[in-house]
């Protein structure tokens, strides 16, 4: 009973540090980041919850936790949910093609299928569960548990912006070289003289084509140079910029917010909603309402 009571423990701990993030996060619920960490949070608790349920027959009767019907299921689908979410956001915070990549999506039908709705096809007798089963799960909660912990000490030492939002993330800078100086200069003129960030569809390989150096050069410049997170956020700063002025010049208050976004280079009004509340943590239609919310400074260019 006694290792009872310490599982039981461990458990209560993992859920409440995921209810603790999820709070954490809900401070900047605007940032599309911070949606995904709270939905995490909680298909992290689902994870917990549903845990004590379906290793019942491991666990005493005063320490279970009985999940059925339409909750278990709604549970099951969420803790299935964590490693695509879990993918989302890191494509989010790291990856520089501005869009998700499609076959995620098959697999995670297929996923979901084989976690929740073949269960309604398998008999509803005792399943073939082992106390090693068990144990095997006690071990990935408590590794659950390292993680939420660590994920909050990092929230509370340096806050939570550094790590939701992309365009607020310190960076280290080192010194920069001539060739990079060079560099840099180039890809200055192209976003300030030439607007190249107007072209819709713009790729970090198109943008290293016409600054002269290789993707990953230019990539490394924008991230340790520029303090941009990748080239996604890089391109947020310079499109949403010249929207504010746009939003804001009252020769253009009854333009269409759409024509806004498509006259700095989004291809939707979605993209450029998500990528306009990135940058000032409201949306378009807001940010225009409020004629003091300050236009966001110009992109660093060296």
């Amino acid at each position: 009973m006694t290792a009872q009571l310490a599982f039981f423990a461990l458990d209560v701990a993992t859920a409440f540090a995921a209810v603790l993030l999820g709070l954490r996060a809900l401070q900047r619920w605007r940032l599309p980041a911070a949606q995904l960490v709270v939905i995490i949070a909680f298909d992290s608790f689902c994870d917990v919850a549903l845990g004590r349920s379906d290793y019942s027959w491991w666990i005493p009767a005063a320490l279970q936790i009985n999940i059925h019907g339409v909750a278990a299921v709604i549970f099951n689908i969420a803790r299935n949910l964590t490693p695509f979410l879990f993918a989302a956001f890191c494509f989010m915070e790291f990856a520089d093609r501005p869009r998700f990549p499609r076959w995620l999506y098959p697999l995670l039908a297929i996923q979901l299928f084989f976690e929740v709705a073949a269960r309604w096809f398998i008999p509803s007798a005792a399943p073939d569960i082992t106390p090693a089963n068990y144990y095997q799960h006690v071990a990935l909660v408590f590794s659950h548990l390292v993680l939420l912990v660590f994920v909050l000490f990092q929230f509370s030492d340096s806050g939570i912006d550094t790590y939701l939002d992309p365009l607020r993330r310190p960076v280290p800078q080192p010194p920069v070289t001539s060739p990079d100086a060079a560099a840099l200069a180039r890809l200055a003129a192209l976003m300030q003289e030439e607007r190249l960030y107007r072209r819709g569809g713009l790729t970090l390989k198109a943008l290293a084509d016409k600054v002269g150096i290789p993707e990953y050069r230019l990539r490394r410049l924008i991230h340790e140079q520029l303090g941009f997170a990748n080239f996604n956020a890089y391109l947020h700063a310079w499109r949403v910029r010249e929207a504010c002025e746009q939003l804001r010049d009252p020769a253009q208050r009854r333009t269409p917010i759409l024509t806004v976004a498509l006259s700095v280079g989004y291809n939707s009004v979605n993209t450029f909603n998500r990528g306009f509340r990135e940058v000032t943590g409201t949306a378009p239609s807001a940010w225009r309402a409020d004629e003091n919310a300050p236009v966001p400074p110009s992109p660093k260019t060296a």
